[in-house]
């Protein structure tokens, strides 16, 4: 999570609005989908943390 501003996931984020505005041509569809997009890059994050966490304790453990 301490890494959730940085200036990649920004560009990224800009570009991906971008798009969606184009191709929707509304703001609140445009914002219900990065919206969404957001929430699903958290669980994916927190999934991959534990799995990196479980990946490190099984390599100390061997």
């Amino acid at each position: 999570m301490k890494d959730f501003l940085n200036w990649k996931r920004l560009l990224l984020l800009a570009f991906v609005a971008a798009g969606l505005y184009i191709l929707t041509k509304s703001e609140w569809i445009t914002l219900g989908i990065l919206f969404v997009l957001l929430v699903i890059d958290h669980f994916l994050a927190k999934y991959d943390e534990k799995q990196r966490k479980m990946f490190d304790q099984n390599e100390q453990d061997q």
